[in-house]
C-alpha cells in the first residue's frame, strides 16, 4: 500500500498504524513460508540470495516495529513520520518482490 502526497493531509495515525501492522504481519507470514524446507537453497547463489533476503527482512521488520512503537505513543503524527511510513511500506514491497523471485528460483529446478 502506497501513500501518495495528495493523501498526506487526510491520513491519521491510526491509518498509518494499520498499514504498518498489516505489512509487518504479512512479512511474518512470508518469513514462516521462507523458513520452510520447501524453500531451502540448493545452490550457492540461492544460499547467498536467501542470506541477503533474511538480512533485509530483519532490517525491515525492525523498522516496522520502531514505527509501530512510535505510532502507539501519544505523540502527534508529523510529516516526517509519514515519510518513514511511506519508506517502510516501499521497502516491504521490494522485499516481497525479492522473496517472490527467490521462491521462483528455488522452484525452477523442481
Amino acid at each position: 500500500m502506497e501513500i501518495h502526497d495528495t493523501q498526506l493531509g487526510k491520513i491519521d495515525k491510526k491509518a498509518c498504524f494499520v498499514w504498518i501492522d498489516r505489512s509487518y504481519k504479512g512479512l511474518q507470514s512470508i518469513k514462516q513460508k521462507l523458513d520452510s524446507y520447501l524453500f531451502e537453497p540448493t545452490t550457492y547463489s540461492q544460499y547467498e540470495e536467501k542470506e541477503q533476503i533474511t538480512a533485509k527482512m530483519e532490517a525491515v521488520e525492525e523498522g516496522h516495529l520502531e514505527l509501530l512503537t512510535l505510532l502507539k505513543s501519544g505523540k502527534n503524527i508529523l510529516k516526517d513520520h509519514l515519510t518513514k511510513v511511506r519508506h517502510q511500506l516501499k521497502e516491504a514491497k521490494r522485499l516481497e518482490e525479492s522473496i517472490n523471485r527467490y521462491i521462483m528460483m528455488t522452484h525452477s529446478k523442481v
